[in-house]
């Protein structure tokens, strides 16, 4: 198509009269600005490359150093090491003389010497610093040790000098390869809680012949590979397991990614189309102009993690092979190809000029949607292809896809930036119908396999209702580059670009360009493999069952009040989960980066350790307290962020082992070892995708703002036949996200049973937690335990519960700014009704903005039984600092079984008496700002409460000062059923029964 363009341009012919040339200047100007495009795009990579391979020198250390060398020449000092005088009077003198030209070239050349060298030091420095990694064994909430103080306060120094996506390629440190004794007795132990005394013992004794016999051999041509490879085990990883599969790669290796779930800002399909490719191709450029931060996974402490991956995200395909497959990676591509009801097309997205803007991106994609051509014969369904085995794929694409108009179409999508696919379903997300959200990952996953490209790097899968998804080639990256890819779109999507009031793009239409039709002419052989591919593909759609979980009781700032680590905790509850799907223990693998490194990829955590085996057990033994449970849980929290960190700083198992395994095969060596573990088989393969890799750009915005943004993540299909696959993300403090995959032709599995055991999974931690004492010990004092009856002591654990930190300070902020102008309207009250409180004011609210709602339901579903009728308007108590509340029992006429709110701007103590005994069964509440109280069952009506005033406020010996202080209150429906919530709403709401 570019050469005929060409021709036509200029064109020459010869006459009788001479010769007459005719040319079309529109296109000699096209030919022209292409020109000039590419030829920016190589000056500025070379550019850009060569800068980020002198970091952290510029420019101006360049000048200083040749600065320097001129000044002291002048003073007849040489700081060259006589590399000035060397260059004039040897090299030079035989140009320029002994002139003042030669000598001020001696100076810059052999400044340039000396500053290169310098730059050089500086960088082997900076891969020597990188190297530490006593860091990644900090102890949480523990003091930062001296050496790793000083190893961030050079970082933090060095990326001074912002940094380029990158400037630390080249400084990055080798992927360290791990002593063969010690791989093997990690996977030893890893094997333990997994094999009965007899397997394990026969595992021991292959184990002991392999690391004496021939595990040296090969451990030897390893080490010989990892001096002489940047990375030893990548280049294999790629190919082996993935450019060497021939079966699909739809479902068995490709995985989706999904919307924001709070936000959908446009069901115009078009229109959000536009947004997200003019997002991802300003993310393309980013790229290409290294201005993607190298600190991506962890912003605050700049340490950086290899970049390299970000090269082929855009511009890139897989392309089948006989026996193994090929991923291509091209400069530049000024189009993305784009699906739309079976018909594929070309969209520009820059003009040889510019990029075009959103609003002429949606001109050409209404173009598409709103004129439905009838597709080519074969057209509609060429995408099964990328969706069947992959040798036949191959074959055809040799002899059917290699000349004529479907190369040229061929050429036109695999050569794209990427592929939109404007999808003929709509998809929805309902708290309350996970069927639709199970829907919803079906289509990312595999959509009817023949209307996905699964070769390209990525789809873009714009549903009819506007919703986003991505579907993404594995071999050329990992989920925490598209994560990182996805996050920013959509942030820029929603936040900064947005829609009209119409739902359509913003900004100006300067040119109108169409959509250009792809051509195709499919032979009968080909229609036929087409036909076998779909079949194929569409045994596996039937085959794979996806379940998918939003828990929104609580997050990530669950686990960390327990003092362990959010992944180890849900590693755990898998794990539990699992043992009670299963009745067993299974090998399980999750997947860890091991991007510290240069060309770094994943490395496997094995979860299934013989603590986790300890913690799983002591939760089915129902001898066991609640006390050991927990301890066991933190114990084999521990352990697990242990072997994380161990993975991440390469010394795992599984990618040893691999290479070791590939150099066995090279060699045709015999070996029982690796006959008995290869392959290793995975029944629970989890991962978690990452989250706030955009926390630059989203510095300044609001909790409600970055609600909108949250994702519920992405997933993948499941790994083993007889197994599961299990993707997660900690979507927030209070919000986390499941993605399970199982067969349907497996007897042992159901997708939708694990679903529903992880709830009570959940359910049973956040009950150890909550009723344990670890919540209520240091926060609940009762002053003379030796009166509380057994029957007490039990209702307290279950019905008193004070849990610290049960809001953010993000969601105070939030929360005060809403209620604080309507409170500003009421006076202080010096006295209720019936005296019971002084200085107070108080209001009830119905409606809530986004943020301030997801707490209030976060305080229903920690605090009320699920059958529990909940009174829809919430009691908004503001005591003022000199304010107090005086002993009362609530009334049943106004008030449920339960009562439970937070506390906002200040601490204070609640007490409670027993109204049998109120001068010695005392209990007491220490309130601390932000923390949540539940009083229910006997403790609601049994005992008073009051909230004690200034002078008399002490907790454990300790004055607690309290200041002004609200309380968002919740309660259920009053147990006198002739009330109603309208007459009780109008009424002003008493405390205490007249």
């Amino acid at each position: 198509m570019a050469e005929a363009r060409s021709a036509a341009a200029l064109s020459f012919q010869v006459t009788h009269d001479g010769v007459s040339v005719s040319y079309d200047q529109e296109l000699l100007r096209d030919i022209w600005h292409a020109f000039q495009r590419g030829y920016k795009r190589r000056v500025g990579r070379f550019k850009n490359n060569f800068i980020a391979g002198l970091f952290p020198a510029n420019t101006l250390t360049f000048s200083l150093v040749v600065a320097a060398i001129s000044v002291f020449s002048v003073l007849r000092k040489d700081l060259s090491f006589g590399i000035v005088p060397f260059i004039q009077h040897h090299i030079l003198s035989f140009i320029f003389g002994e002139g003042i030209i030669g000598q001020s070239l001696s100076v810059l050349i052999s400044g340039a010497l000396i500053w290169f060298v310098l730059v050089q030091v500086l960088r082997f420095s900076i891969k020597f610093l990188l190297t530490y990694k006593g860091w990644m064994y900090e102890q949480p909430g523990k003091s930062v040790s001296t050496p790793t103080k000083l190893w961030l306060g050079l970082l933090h120094l060095i990326s001074k000098s912002e940094p380029m996506l990158h400037s630390f390629q080249g400084a990055l440190p080798h992927l360290p390869l791990p002593s063969l004794d010690e791989t093997v007795s990690r996977h030893l132990r890893s094997m333990k809680p997994i094999l009965s005394e007899q397997e394990y013992a026969e595992l021991e004794f292959l184990s002991e012949r392999f690391r004496k016999g021939v595990g040296r051999r090969l451990q030897r041509y390893l080490v010989l590979k990892s001096w002489l490879s940047t990375n030893y085990v990548t280049d294999w990883w790629e190919e082996f397991v993935y450019m060497r599969q021939r079966s699909p790669i739809m479902i068995n290796s490709n995985y989706y990614g999904f919307d924001t779930l709070n936000e959908h800002p446009t069901t115009n399909q078009a229109a959000r189309a536009a947004n997200i490719t003019w997002a991802a191709i300003q993310f393309r450029r980013l790229v290409d102009r290294q201005e993607v931060t190298p600190f991506s996974i962890s912003p605050k402490s700049k340490v950086p993690f290899c970049t390299m991956q970000y090269e082929r995200l855009f511009n890139s395909c897989r392309i089948p092979g006989e026996e193994v497959d090929r991923f291509l990676h091209w400069d530049d591509a000024k189009h993305v190809a784009v699906l739309c009801n079976g018909c594929w097309f070309k969209v520009i997205v820059h003009n040889g000029i510019r990029l075009l803007g959103a609003a002429e991106l949606q001109y050409q994609f209404d173009e598409i949607v709103n004129h439905k051509p009838d597709p080519a014969e074969g057209e509609d369904r060429l995408a099964a292809l990328t969706a069947g085995d992959r040798q036949p794929w191959s074959s055809t694409r040799r002899a059917f896809f290699r000349s004529g108009i479907n190369k040229t179409s061929l050429n036109d999508i695999e050569r794209a930036a990427f592929v939109v696919i404007l999808d003929g379903e709509e998809v929805h997300y309902d708290p309350n119908d996970p069927s639709k959200l199970d829907h919803w990952a079906h289509n990312l996953l595999h959509g009817k396999a023949y209307d996905r490209w699964f070769d390209k790097s990525f789809n873009l899968i714009i549903s009819k209702n506007g919703h986003v998804g991505c579907n993404t080639e594995h071999s050329w990256g990992d989920a925490a580059v598209t994560a990182h890819f996805m996050e920013w779109c959509l942030l820029r999507d929603i936040v900064f670009i947005g829609y009209d009031e119409k739902g359509n793009t913003k900004g100006d239409m300067e040119v109108k360009i169409k959509p250009e039709r792809l051509k195709w002419s499919i032979p009968e052989p080909a229609l036929e493999q087409i036909e076998k591919s779909l079949t194929v593909a569409n045994d596996l759609i039937a085959d794979v069952e996806m379940a998918l979980l939003v828990w929104t009781d609580y997050g990530k700032g669950f686990a960390k009040k327990l003092g362990v680590s959010p992944d180890a905790f849900l590693q755990m509850c898998l794990q539990y989960t699992y043992y009670k799907n299963q009745n067993k223990f299974s090998l399980t693998y999750e997947a860890s980066m091991t991007r510290l490194y240069r060309e770094g990829r994943t490395e496997t955590v094995r979860s299934c350790t013989v603590e986790s085996s300890e913690f799983v057990l002591a939760m089915q033994d129902k001898n066991k307290t609640r006390e050991e449970r927990l301890a066991h849980l933190k114990t084999a929290c521990n352990r697990h962020q242990e072997l994380y960190r161990d993975a991440m700083c390469g010394k795992g198992v599984d990618r040893h082992l691999f290479a070791l395994y590939v150099i066995k095969r090279y060699l045709e060596e015999e070996s029982p070892f690796f006959d008995k573990i290869f392959p290793p088989s995975y029944l629970l393969s989890t991962s978690q995708t990452p989250l706030n890799q955009c926390e630059t750009d989203m510095e300044g915005m609001s909790s409600d703002a970055k609600l909108r943004l949250v994702s519920a993540g992405g997933g993948f299909g499941p790994v083993a036949d007889r197994g599961y696959g299990v993707s997660y993300i900690v979507a927030g403090e209070n919000q986390l996200s499941f993605h399970i995959s199982s067969k349907r032709s497996a007897d042992n599995t159901s997708s939708q049973e694990f679903r529903e055991e992880l709830k009570r999974t959940l359910e049973e931690m956040k009950n150890l937690m909550f009723l344990s004492r670890v919540f209520c010990s240091s926060f609940v004092r009762v002053h003379d335990t030796a009166i509380l009856s057994v029957a007490l002591k039990e209702a307290l654990s279950r019905s008193c519960i004070v849990q610290p930190d049960f809001i953010s300070q993000e969601e105070e902020a939030a929360i005060f700014k809403e209620v604080e102008p309507h409170m500003k309207r009421l006076r202080y009250e010096k006295s209720h009704w019936d005296d019971a409180i002084h200085l107070y004011r108080e209001r009830e609210q119905k409606k809530w903005s986004p943020l301030a709602e997801q707490v209030i339901q976060r305080i229903r579903k920690h605090s009320f039984p699920q059958t529990a009728d909940h009174l829809t308007h919430v009691h908004i108590l503001d005591l003022h600092e000199d304010g107090v509340i005086k002993p009362h029992i609530d009334s049943v006429r106004y008030c449920g079984n339960v009562i439970t709110g937070i506390s906002l701007l200040s601490d204070c103590v609640m007490r409670l008496r027993h109204k049998d005994d109120p001068d010695k069964l005392i209990i007491d509440l220490f309130l601390q700002r932000r923390s949540l109280y539940r009083l229910g069952e006997q403790y609601r009506y049994d005992f008073t409460h009051e909230v004690l005033a200034n002078k008399d406020s002490v907790f454990e010996n300790k004055p607690v000062k309290k200041g002004r202080r609200i309380s968002i209150i919740c309660r259920d429906r009053p147990m006198i059923e002739d009330n109603i919530e309208e007459s009780l709403r109008l009424k002003p709401i008493p405390l205490e029964e007249t």
